[in-house]
């Protein structure tokens, strides 16, 4: 049984999805104002600053927990199937997590398609990273997070600088990941009916506009399919995922994956809510209670 807190998160979602499927289909600028609604779900979390910076040419929000621990960073990498979102959606969940885990983290607006394909994000994501370091924090106490897209975009950076053979972050915590460009997964169909946020035909849509019209030829790419990875030596990752969302085998199979390769796996999984869940930080006790959790998992692998 979910609380009413959740459930007003699934009215929300018939709201913006029926407006979503209106005909002719909405211009690409509407649908990134409708879904901008979602960032009111989250409770201004208290004791929380935020400063707006430059990130080696990206933009980028700072949310800071009074008294954080300015040793470590979390970049953080919103949703939104590479189209959608930005860090000022983002930033009120951010600044929950932040606070919870006494770091700094780092709402990063990196560059979005079809404006800018892929690998415009990864290349974005890599610029903060090597930003931090510049700025003296060390590779192993930087976090790579995200949700959705932005959770699969977490994990694909660190691979990155794992393939390049250089530092890699200290941890990685994937929300509701979409790690499965390929759209293989068996629960694309048996949730369908339960997931109003993601569906296989919106989806495509995103690697569209992502990818371009020959998407199909690069969706089991391991630069942006961490299903067809090599996972030896990624950093500890944690992964959520709702038992009822069409996302969840894919985190499944990824936690598979990667502990066969010997990687440290944390794995947590809730039932019943819809996608990206910890939307409602400050709000829900299911979205506090994850975020207490990812908090708990980076505390230990970037603090020690």
């Amino acid at each position: 049984m979910v609380s009413k807190q959740a459930e007003a998160h699934v009215e929300l979602w018939y709201r913006i999805r029926d407006r979503l499927m209106s005909e002719p289909p909405a211009p690409l600028a509407d649908v990134r104002s409708t879904l901008a609604e979602l960032q009111h779900m989250s409770a201004e979390p208290t004791g929380v600053t935020y400063e707006d910076v430059d990130v080696a040419g990206v933009r980028g929000k700072w949310c800071i927990p009074v008294d954080a621990d300015t040793d470590h960073a979390v970049i953080y990498l919103h949703g939104g199937g590479y189209v959608f979102g930005s860090a000022a959606q983002s930033r009120k969940v951010v600044g929950h997590l932040a606070k919870a885990a006494n770091v700094r983290a780092l709402a990063l607006d990196y560059r979005l398609a079809p404006e800018n394909r892929h690998p415009a994000q990864v290349e974005d994501a890599l610029a903060a990273f090597h930003w931090l370091r510049e700025q003296g924090v060390d590779a192993d106490r930087i976090a790579f997070a995200g949700d959705s897209a932005g959770g699969c975009l977490a994990v694909t950076a660190a691979l990155r600088l794992l393939r390049d053979g250089g530092a890699v972050p200290g941890a990685v915590v994937s929300i509701s990941g979409w790690l499965d460009p390929a759209l293989e997964g068996s629960t694309l169909d048996t949730n369908a009916e339960h997931d109003l946020a993601v569906s296989r035909e919106s989806l495509t849509g995103c690697l569209t506009m992502w990818l371009g019209e020959d998407y199909l030829q690069h969706v089991k790419d391991p630069s942006l399919n961490p299903l067809h990875a090599d996972l030896t030596g990624f950093p500890p990752v944690y992964l959520t995922a709702s038992t009822a969302e069409t996302l969840y085998d894919a985190s499944e199979r990824f936690a598979a994956s990667a502990r066969e390769a010997g990687v440290d796996v944390a794995f947590d999984t809730v039932d019943e809510l819809q996608h990206v869940w910890t939307d409602l930080a400050g709000l829900a006790p299911e979205a506090d209670e994850s975020i207490a959790r990812i908090s708990s998992f980076l505390r230990t692998h970037l603090t020690g």
